[in-house]
């Protein structure tokens, strides 16, 4: 009956682990993700205010 148990224990902590390692590179991905995509709007932001600005100065010479 020990044995049994102890078999048993054995299996629930290697499912275990093996699910939490699943998770864990999961989260990893999801992280990777949310990080490239933070660079992307930073990008798409700091380019909109450059063309924001070429505009403006653009505009400020046909006016002079």
């Amino acid at each position: 009956m020990k044995r049994q148990f102890a078999k048993s224990e054995g299996a629930f902590k290697d499912k275990l682990l093996r699910q939490m390692s699943e998770e864990q590179k999961s989260l990893d991905s999801t992280i990777k993700l949310l990080i490239r995509v933070t660079k992307f709007i930073e990008e798409s932001t700091t380019s909109y205010q450059d063309t924001d600005k070429k505009i403006g100065q653009m505009y400020e010479q046909g006016r002079k």
